[in-house]
């Protein structure tokens, strides 16, 4: 991208990407161009999914949560629904954090009313979401440390991705957190989505609104299957990505500095 045929030319294509605004943005060009190119001189590369790990290799290091913190026997959901006053009947999704266009926001909102029941909410926590619904539920920015909380309030948490190279090369840490919590998850397959969910959750096809509406409604109607589900989730999360499984991972990775 960054090769040009003479160095002069090579020098003023990185110049005017470099200089200017846009340090603020991690993600932005910049940071990619400078990061990359020191990448060479690392000791050790950790990265979180499989697509990175093709561009750059290095050690798959997912980033799990700390599942005593996510534990759903340190919470009680019918005290919780009061504190933050929502109705009990309510069936309730949870989405938390930014709601960037590769994350399919606007298509859950879509899919939400496609389903049967009226009684389903999606519950919003972070950054507002352009789209209003009345099926949705704005808590406004919460710090971190609700996120045990607001998970236990959720009767599923969904995740429909798009076919995006950011969704494709990250793995949302929200999705390890449900996982931890013993939460349903429905989410679009994308990049490692499947993997990490395989036999312990629901995964669609990527911006497939009815694909996700079925989901949601199978989750949501069989009550015992979802539990089962989240069962299975957490005991994958503990023995896969807690951090005593990302530990013996961090042994490999320094073994050559010790």
């Amino acid at each position: 991208m960054f090769r040009q045929r003479s160095k002069a030319r090579h020098a003023l294509h990185v110049l005017r990407h470099v200089v200017g605004p846009g340090w603020r943005a991690p993600g932005s060009l910049k940071y990619r161009y400078f990061i990359e190119k020191l990448c060479k001189r690392a000791g050790a590369i950790t990265v979180v999914s499989t697509a990175l790990q093709r561009r750059f290799g290095g050690f798959l290091l997912r980033h799990g949560p700390d599942t005593v913190a996510f534990d759903p026997a340190r919470f009680d959901r019918t005290a919780l629904r009061d504190k933050w006053g929502l109705a009990q009947d309510l069936q309730l999704i949870l989405f938390a954090g930014t709601p960037s266009n590769w994350k399919g926001v606007d298509q859950l909102v879509a899919a939400l009313d496609r389903l049967s029941s009226d009684r389903v909410r999606l519950v919003m926590a972070g950054k507002p979401f352009a789209l209003t619904s009345d099926k949705m539920l704005h808590l406004g920015f919460v710090p971190h440390a609700a996120m045990p909380e607001l998970l236990t309030l959720a009767d599923l948490v969904v995740l429909p991705q798009q076919r995006h190279p950011m969704a494709e090369s990250q793995i949302p840490n929200k999705a390890f957190e449900a996982m931890a919590m013993a939460k349903p998850i429905v989410a679009s397959a994308v990049g490692d989505m499947g993997e990490v969910l395989e036999g312990c959750g629901v995964v669609v096809e990527p911006e497939d609104v009815d694909g996700l509406a079925r989901g949601i409604e199978r989750v949501l109607a069989d009550r015992e299957w979802g539990e089962e589900l989240g069962r299975r989730a957490r005991e994958k999360c503990v023995r896969e990505f807690s951090w005593d499984a990302i530990e013996w991972v961090l042994v490999d990775v320094l073994r050559p500095f010790a």
